[in-house]
């Protein structure tokens, strides 16, 4: 049975299965479930450190730590929204066999592929994992930036990132990302303070609004407390549900201060510079008592330095 939820008293969506190890098809390149559950299952909406979680991922190992942690990413539901079918959620359902004839465009392309329908597997492709785990590190780096800009009312350190980015942005987001430059270089030159800088976000947030077009909202009742929220089903979903919440104030964003990581985190203190400990729904110790690696990483660098 899964687990009430951790911080709002009433099953946020539907629950997520993780399996107790993962495997990755040396040919197809897809990621197989194998074994029973790790454990209890858990609600995505729960954890909103899930989008930075996903950003770390920038190669095979990564992706399949990620999944270990978290379970598949959710395309099966993604499929079957897009489809018009069921919503159904992502508790090792067997999944729809991807048609590996099509060739994509470059390694980070996600356009959705055709369905056969014929076979159906519990898997879910590496390729998708890190083409969505790309997109959600722009994003997020993005937020940081937009808000550093608004905070300063100059855009000038925004415009040095988008330009800075012009190929990994391309690489991943494709000609919406040319979009996203055109969009602010525009407001930029109509007005030198942040226009360019608002009108970025209500394109990115349109951008991520695609995303979830999948989610639903439900009335819920706690404590005899109605209120209205939306249901996620898969870690994808909570992804780019956090993302905007990013973009609409309700999340903080940092950059890691260790020069070799310099990833987005989630800020739940002002004094944090380094990227918590990962987190991962499973986990029996709290976080707070668990160090950074990077910020470990960083100390015993500056002690290696100084001898």
């Amino acid at each position: 049975m899964p687990h009430a939820s951790v911080t709002r008293g009433v099953a946020p969506g539907a629950p997520q299965a993780v399996a107790q190890r993962y495997v990755v098809d040396a040919t197809t390149g897809e990621l197989r479930p194998q074994g029973g559950l790790r454990g209890q299952l858990y609600y995505p909406l729960d954890f909103p450190d899930i989008p930075f979680e996903l950003a770390k991922v920038e190669d095979d190992a990564k992706a399949l730590t990620f999944v270990s942690r978290w379970g598949l990413l959710g395309r099966k539901h993604a499929v079957d929204s897009a489809k018009g079918g069921p919503a159904s959620p992502n508790v090792f359902e067997d999944f729809l066999y991807l048609d590996r004839e099509r060739e994509p465009a470059s390694e980070f392309d996600t356009p959705m592929p055709k369905v056969a329908e014929a076979e159906t597997f519990a898997i879910e492709d590496l390729h998708w994992v890190r083409a969505h785990a790309a997109k959600v590190k722009v994003f997020l780096e993005l937020a940081d930036e937009i808000e550093a800009a608004k905070a300063a009312n100059n855009s000038r350190t925004l415009n040095k990132w988008l330009n800075g980015h012009q190929a990994a942005g391309g690489l991943i987001l494709g000609m919406q990302y040319q979009s996203l430059r055109y969009v602010f270089q525009k407001g930029r030159k109509r007005d030198g303070s942040i226009v360019g800088a608002i009108q970025l976000e209500f394109e990115i947030l349109a951008l991520i609004n695609r995303e979830l077009e999948s989610v639903t909202v439900g009335i819920e009742s706690p404590w005899n407390k109605p209120s209205l929220r939306p249901r996620i089903t898969t870690p994808l979903e909570a992804a780019y549900y956090f993302v905007a919440m990013a973009f609409l104030g309700s999340i903080e964003v940092g950059l890691c201060a260790a020069g070799d990581c310099r990833r987005p985190f989630r800020v739940r203190d002002a004094r944090m510079e380094y990227c918590p400990h990962p987190v991962d729904p499973y986990e029996t110790r709290p976080r707070a008592s668990l160090k950074s690696q990077c910020r470990h990483r960083a100390e015993m660098q500056k002690k290696q330095a100084k001898r």
